[in-house]
């Protein structure tokens, strides 16, 4: 009576429904994927049939620069300039979405600031690859037996699945062979691929411009053709949901990618009101394309949550030297070089994007390193802002994006440190991300025609003060490639001008 007793009480209820509700999970998990697939698979049936269709020669146009004024080789600097009359009452700007101090002698030598980590916040992400035996594991299981190469994402030591068996396209290029093309890809088991390309995301914390370069460098690693890699690229990524348009000429094959906002200076094509960019600058007066999409891919590539991305430590300083109050200060504040290297992949896009950076958990950590302990304890927000005001306009020698890179280029508050100088608008994202961050005032900014500047919502606002009114709100000049100027003062050129403000 006892055993049986005993026997009869290890048929625990509730594990029992918990095993069965398992099982229920994983036949529904199947079914879900089974459908997935047979949904995909019909897509892209119907996508070759497409391809096998008309193919329409498309016009390209070129998106035109931001700054259509070239920017001043020499800034302005306040010993050239005449006192200027402040105005008694501010200047109203339109709204962005409306058509219609007694100087001291500054000591010998500047002090070093000592480090202090009182209030650094802790990284979120921690760097998974850190852990290269649990990362490669994790890898290899997304990939579902996939064999995987070792490759390097931006510092990254990842691994990339080998693409030795998959179809390359007939020659010449042409409608009928890239819809040959798509129906051998088509017949190839991706699930792996993809995946992996998910696990890539999780990971790395990928961005959909974090993806984009994944999926160009795997292919750029595996095809020994150029045409292939671009057709790889864009069958990955129309299976990942983008509006990838593939498009040819007699010279090749190329991709364009839908962006929201704007890529100054790139050519594009326009398509049922969407742009579609060719990021390699491609200068085809017209290309060849199908009309009409696939099913499955209506996604549009954004650019945000790059500052999540996972990258390994390389830390480099950026030695910031200037006076303030009559002080000499050497601050230097760390950045990541890799993070700059990715930040300067991405073309030069809309003011807002740079102005509006959050940046990444662990460079705002360690501007909290080398900043927070100076600048708390300064009285009031007014010297808290001109702290930081003399820190930029004076700790970056300034030069044109001409001058130091040939060409017209906008970098992101901690791409701007791996630089030797910067121009006007580098130095205004940066100064607004220190501000946003150690003081949290409201800023705006100012789009001058070659020239960008911003203005900082003060508790103090003083009758000197260059002051505009916005949104019914009083915001005060702050221009920190105004050399040898303070919070508030303005060029005398700018005095009569109406900016763009952008947010």
């Amino acid at each position: 009576m006892i055993a049986a007793s005993s026997i009869a009480q290890t048929t625990d209820p509730y594990e029992e429904f918990k095993r069965k509700r398992e099982q229920e999970m994983k036949v529904f998990e199947q079914d879900y994927k089974r459908g997935l697939d047979s949904l995909r698979d019909a897509q892209n049936r119907d996508f070759a049939l497409l391809l096998e269709g008309k193919w329409s020669e498309r016009e390209v146009e070129k998106a035109p620069p931001v700054l259509e004024k070239p920017k001043p080789d020499i800034p302005p600097a306040v010993e050239d300039e005449k006192p200027a009359e402040v105005p008694a009452e501010p200047l109203a700007l339109p709204d962005a979405d409306d058509d219609s101090n007694e100087d001291e002698a500054p000591s010998e030598e500047p002090e070093q600031e000592q480090e202090q980590q009182p209030d650094a916040p802790q990284q979120e992400q921690q760097n998974e690859l850190s852990h290269e035996g649990s990362y490669q594991m994790r890898l290899e299981k997304a990939a579902g037996g996939l064999s995987l190469a070792p490759s390097i994402f931006f510092g990254n030591a990842t691994w990339i699945p080998a693409t030795e068996a998959w179809p390359v396209c007939e020659r010449p290029l042409g409608a009928a062979a890239i819809a040959t093309y798509w129906k051998k890809c088509s017949e190839k088991s991706i699930e792996g691929y993809l995946s992996y390309l998910a696990a890539q995301r999780e990971l790395l914390q990928l961005s959909d411009w974090g993806m984009l370069k994944m999926v160009q460098q795997w292919s750029k690693q595996w095809m020994n053709d150029a045409n292939d890699a671009t057709l790889f690229s864009w069958f990955l990524l129309v299976q990942l949901g983008y509006d990838v348009r593939l498009m040819y000429t007699g010279n090749g094959a190329s991709l364009a990618y839908p962006f929201e906002g704007m890529f100054y200076g790139r050519s594009y094509i326009e398509m049922n009101g969407v742009n579609y960019y060719l990021l390699d600058n491609n200068s085809e007066r017209s290309l060849y394309t199908y009309d009409g999409s696939h099913a499955g891919a209506k996604r549009v590539f954004t650019l945000h949550q790059n500052g999540r991305t996972v990258f390994p430590e390389n830390i480099s300083n950026h030695s910031f030297e200037f006076v303030f109050n009559g002080k000499k200060h050497l601050v230097e504040v760390p950045y990541n070089r890799y993070r700059s290297d990715y930040y300067a992949s991405i073309p030069q896009t809309e003011l807002s994007f740079y102005f509006d950076d959050r940046g990444a958990n662990d460079f705002e950590a360690g501007c909290n390193t080398r900043l927070r302990s100076m600048i708390d304890v300064l009285p009031t927000q007014r010297e808290k802002i001109r702290f930081l005001y003399a820190m930029v306009c004076a700790g970056i020698p300034y030069a044109t994006d001409q001058e130091q890179f040939g060409y017209e280029k906008f970098c992101i508050p901690e791409e701007a440190l791996h630089y030797s100088h910067a121009d006007c608008e580098d130095r205004t994202f940066l100064l607004n991300y220190l501000i946003r961050t150690f003081v949290g005032a409201p800023t705006i900014g100012l789009n001058y025609p070659g020239h960008v500047a911003m203005a900082v919502m003060l508790d103090d606002v003083r009758s000197t003060d260059a002051r505009f009114n916005y949104k019914n709100q009083t915001w005060v000049f702050c221009d920190p490639t105004y050399i040898g100027a303070d919070v508030g003062m303005m060029p005398g050129v700018y005095e009569s001008q109406t900016p763009e403000v952008f947010e």
